[in-house]
């Protein structure tokens, strides 16, 4: 069994080492960076400035529903929803987990990821089916419960990797230690599922399982990793949907969705690169018999590692040409 290090405990990093742990995340890459397109980037920059609700209508009014680009569509669409709510002081009051998946999670997060073609978002308990797959392969235990959750994203694409990710609703601000629990074993099933479609345990290095959480507004990312042995579960990013209209929240809360929705994205592109790939066999091959076995194991192992290194260093090349990683200067909400 894997040993977990879990950064969510408040008393597991003494605080004087805090920022350098912060600083640690961010450079393996464990939170969520702010990843947008160059047009909602101005979008969302002029939002993060608007004092009112009706600021954040004005600024959107120019983005055509037809003709307009997908993430300004969903940015507009968003604002206009919330702006219902906002008038009518539905997000003061309280409602059951029903009300806030239909009025509040359908068309506030869900919607975001329709507009790609690439996935389909499934809601109101569905059963996780990688689950059921590490209980055919068994991986799990045969009585292991299936897991129902409140929101899946599935891939069209490739049919290996069923759900990229999974979200879990409780209409209170109290976090509830069940969906906790529960998304915790499923980030790390999936981990454990991936491993098994992989050439080598070390391409999980490359991995990551992510969920989300709301509790009521407020909107919780979480990240587990296999490093080193060793299973990591993090916060990503925390944010919430502001209940006055306020611009700078509402901007920080679309960031956050459309950064997770464009980094999701990127895992299905036609041009992503394939951990499972295998390199061509070259003369190499044909190696003489007094090499071992085992340095021939080695030298091939080490030639698809390589391989995997430089197609993950390409990919992350045409994301730089592709979307802009704001800084905190120019979406200063968008907190770590």
């Amino acid at each position: 069994m894997n040993e977990i290090l879990d950064f969510r405990q408040s008393l597991i990093i003494p605080q004087r080492l805090q920022a350098v742990t912060n600083k640690t995340m961010k450079k393996i890459h464990l939170l969520l960076a702010p990843k947008l397109k160059t047009e909602e980037h101005s979008i969302l920059k002029k939002i993060s400035q608007a004092k009112t609700i009706i600021d954040c209508i004005e600024i959107v009014e120019f983005i055509s529903i037809a003709q307009s680009n997908d993430e300004l569509i969903s940015v507009k669409t968003l604002i206009n929803k919330l702006a219902i709510l906002y008038k009518y002081g539905h997000l003061k009051n309280d409602h059951n987990e029903r009300w806030y998946r239909v009025n509040v999670y359908g068309d506030a997060f869900d919607l975001l990821f329709l507009t790609s073609n690439v996935f389909e978002t499934k809601r109101a308990e569905c059963e996780s089916m990688k689950i059921k797959t590490l209980k055919e392969l068994k991986q799990l235990p045969g009585d292991q419960k299936n897991c129902r959750l409140d929101f899946i994203l599935e891939s069209n694409s490739n049919d290996r990797f069923f759900e990229q990710l999974f979200c879990e609703d409780k209409p209170k601000e109290k976090k509830s230690k069940s969906d906790i629990e529960k998304a915790d074993f499923v980030r790390s099933s999936t981990l454990k599922y991936w491993s098994t479609l992989l050439p080598y345990q070390e391409c999980l290095y490359f991995t990551e399982s992510t969920s989300c959480h709301f509790n009521k507004l407020t909107l919780r990312v979480y990240g587990t990793k296999l490093i080193d042995g060793r299973l990591i579960h993090y916060v990503k990013k925390e944010t919430s949907i502001p209940n006055n209209g306020s611009g700078s929240q509402l901007a920080d809360y679309i960031t956050t969705v459309r950064s997770l929705f464009n980094t999701t994205n990127i895992t299905f592109r036609e041009d992503s690169p394939d951990l499972n790939s295998q390199p061509s066999q070259s003369s190499e091959s044909s190696l003489d018999s007094s090499v071992s076995k085992e340095w021939e194991t080695k030298e091939r192992k080490d030639r698809i590692m390589d391989k995997i290194q430089t197609s993950i260093r390409d990919l992350i090349k045409r994301e730089d040409d592709e979307y802009i990683e704001a800084c905190r200067k120019d979406l200063a909400s968008f907190q770590e």
